[in-house]
């Protein structure tokens, strides 16, 4: 049985006297037509579902996720994650970027790595270019990150210190 839960409901004239309850649900169906993504959502059955959250389809069934995952492999220090993203370069080599107050981390899967150069203030921006990881933060210039060599240096000699970043045909642009 799937339940869709709304927030409080603001006092009607001719409802029953009373508190309503915070969370009320506003409909209940047996959902068992799993997810189906490749048909117009106006067009699938009532028991379908086209987006779900925190949920899994299993054999036309569907039922609430269970609890929760560690990512591995463990993180590298325990300081707060100011920024998480991946990174895909080529078909099958997919990275996840760490970025913290003390530092840049990657990982493959395998285990975590540091990279080596100076990296302040918050980021702001990340962009991907031509296979280069470019980060901004607004105060310094941009920065290149380059994780076969495993160093954060300035993009260039010109680079300006911005706060966005995105790629256009063959260049970086920052603002």
């Amino acid at each position: 049985m799937a339940r869709v839960v709304g927030r409080s409901l603001k006092r009607i004239p001719g409802l029953r006297s009373g508190r309503l309850p915070k969370e009320i649900p506003l409909a209940a169906a047996i959902l068992d037509g799993g997810m189906v993504t490749d048909i117009d959502p106006a067009d699938i059955k009532d028991n379908q579902a086209s987006l779900l959250k925190n949920a899994r389809v299993r054999r036309d069934k569907t039922t609430r996720r269970f609890g929760k995952s560690s990512y591995l492999p463990t993180k590298p220090d325990s300081n707060a994650v100011r920024r998480l993203f991946d990174f895909k370069l080529g078909e099958t080599t997919f990275y996840r970027i760490r970025i913290t107050a003390a530092g840049i981390h990657f990982t493959d899967g395998a285990s975590w790595t540091a990279l080596t150069g100076t990296f302040s203030g918050r980021p702001t921006d990340v962009a991907t270019v031509l296979g280069t990881l470019v980060v901004a933060n607004g105060i310094d210039r941009l920065r290149k990150l380059d994780l076969d060599a495993k160093t954060i240096s300035d993009l260039g000699t010109i680079a300006p210190p911005s706060k966005y970043v995105t790629g256009f045909s063959e260049r970086v642009v920052g603002a």
